[in-house]
């Protein structure tokens, strides 16, 4: 067995959407952030209307403005892969590399604040609030074995395995 493996993941607009949904629900504030917009705009739509106007509009940014917001940034995330073209990740025992056309990032294990596997995903959480992210499948069952190791040994915390 090699101690170093890559992978080039697929991306649809799909898969990125629901990784940025995960991302953006994965942390309990997310739910409370996105309760108080919807009051403020409940309130700010009812100073000139009756209150079931404002509850109304609460409801309809909750159902519409939030998964707008995530498309957008979905929509913003394949742009890039559009114009950087693919990433590579390269795992090995000391870091992760993540390769495109004119950028190459390297995170060291040691660095890496956490990894978090879902059923379909895999994070590579490099600060508490960016991550890499890429299908789950892709990493296949050997590599999803590497890396975890690779995390373990560096002390990272890793959640769902």
């Amino acid at each position: 067995m090699s101690d170093t493996f890559s992978i080039t993941p697929s991306r649809a607009f799909r898969d990125t959407y629901g990784a940025v949904m995960q991302l953006w629900l994965a942390r309990p504030s997310a739910y409370g952030w996105m309760l108080l917009m919807a009051v403020i705009v409940g309130v700010a739509s009812s100073v000139s209307a009756p209150w079931w106007c404002g509850l109304i509009a609460g409801g309809v940014w909750l159902v519409a403005m939030c998964p707008l917001l995530v498309a957008l940034q979905a929509r913003k995330i394949m742009q890039a892969l559009k114009r950087e073209g693919p990433s590579t990740f390269t795992f090995d025992a000391e870091a992760v590399t993540c390769q495109s056309r004119s950028i190459q990032a390297r995170v060291l294990w040691t660095g890496m604040a956490r990894v978090w596997l879902t059923e379909t995903r895999c994070f590579l959480y490099f600060t508490p609030r960016c991550a890499w992210f890429f299908r789950r499948c892709d990493l296949k069952p050997e590599g999803e074995a590497m890396v975890l190791a690779f995390a373990k040994a560096a002390g990272v915390k890793v959640e769902g395995a």
